[in-house]
């Protein structure tokens, strides 16, 4: 068989193989489709945008409540008075300022503190509340007999003793800095005796330059923070816990 030959049909026509129709979308159509899609992404990225900024509050919590747990167990390991450090003003640095912390030891031989970690720095729109005038409404189980209660209201509110001020010097730069001091036993150290929690708070927000803060999501003309997390530390133990609203 000639395998060049034309296919001819049962009454000797050429066989032509059928087309499929192929009907496209109408102006119509897309500008449906589009106004769909355009109307979906709108309400899809306000929802992502939340949920970011939770992960980004839920990470930088766990991060600063390792470290602090670190500082004490550096404390017990090497029988050094060890600080868990918040940088306050940071000159040339601002964007340092009630975001970056770490962990240092004091050294007796130099009489002065050493850093024992690098510096953590929190992101963009996550910042350790510095206000002095705020009050948080706390959910969390250490409440439950009376919900009413306020917590709080700033960073170093509860036994202030704890948390001490002063300067560190990095590089070329003297930064003014608070402490929270663990001592070789694990406690904190405080001028105050007894057992008590000392906290310190997250929040969304951002650093304005005369040292106002700018809270994301602000649920009131107070312009208190919509999102935030309390980190507590028991003076007597050491432990750290945080209380989710």
């Amino acid at each position: 068989m000639n395998q060049n030959a034309i296919p001819l049909s049962s009454h000797g026509e050429i066989f032509r193989p059928a087309r499929c129709a192929v009907h496209a979308f109408t102006l119509i159509e897309l500008i449906t489709v589009l106004g769909i899609v355009g109307v979906l992404t709108a309400l899809a990225v306000p929802n992502f945008q939340g949920v970011f900024s939770a992960n980004k509050l839920s990470t930088s919590t766990s991060l600063v409540a390792n470290t602090l747990g670190s500082a004490r167990i550096q404390a017990l390991g090497s029988g050094r008075l060890t600080s868990f450090v918040v940088v306050q003003d940071w000159p040339g640095n601002p964007e340092a300022n009630y975001r970056r912390f770490g962990v240092w030891q004091f050294d007796e031989q130099s009489n002065s503190w050493q850093p024992a970690s690098g510096w953590e720095t929190l992101p963009e729109g996550i910042i350790f509340d510095p206000t002095t005038d705020k009050t948080y409404q706390d959910r969390s189980a250490t409440l439950a007999d009376n919900p009413q209660a306020k917590q709080g209201p700033d960073l170093f509110s509860a036994a202030a003793s704890a948390w001490a001020e002063t300067t560190l010097v990095v590089g070329d730069s003297t930064v003014a800095v608070r402490m929270l001091k663990f001592s070789p036993r694990g406690s904190l150290r405080s001028t105050e005796p007894g057992d008590m929690a000392v906290w310190l708070t997250l929040a969304e927000g951002f650093l304005l330059p005369a040292g106002d803060v700018l809270y994301s999501g602000a649920e009131s003309s107070a312009n208190e923070p919509a999102n935030w997390r309390h980190i507590s530390v028991n003076s007597l133990l050491g432990r750290v816990e945080v209380n989710v609203p």
